[in-house]
């Protein structure tokens, strides 16, 4: 099979739209979309680094697994990533990177 086998328990991303500050009162969050999208990327560097496999999935409806999970109806469920061992038979393409050159357009100018 092509398809990994999620035998492990995985991770849940929440974004906190909001806070509360020492006086109980609810502060506003910014920037949550970048840092989940950053703690996102670094876990699953970490975890693929550790051998293990994940794939991104968006939770629909979110308040679901919010709900489920016992979380604050002032979080929202952004991502969740399954971590699991692949398969034996998994079969993963070898994909190779584009050379920078293929991409980067440098605009240089050559009158200053």
């Amino acid at each position: 099979s092509d398809d990994a086998q999620f035998v492990d328990p995985g991770s849940t991303h929440h974004r906190l739209k909001l806070g509360r500050a020492s006086d109980s009162r609810h502060s506003k969050n910014c920037y949550t979309e970048e840092s989940v999208g950053i703690a996102a990327g670094f876990f699953i560097a970490a975890v693929h680094a550790m051998g293990l496999v994940t794939l991104t999935r968006t939770p629909n409806p979110m308040n679901l697994s919010r709900d489920l999970l016992g979380r604050g109806t002032n979080e929202q469920v952004v991502l969740e990533l399954p971590v699991g061992r692949p398969a034996d038979d998994a079969k993963v393409p070898d994909l190779q990177r584009l050379p920078g050159n293929a991409f980067i357009q440098w605009n240089i100018r050559h009158d200053r």
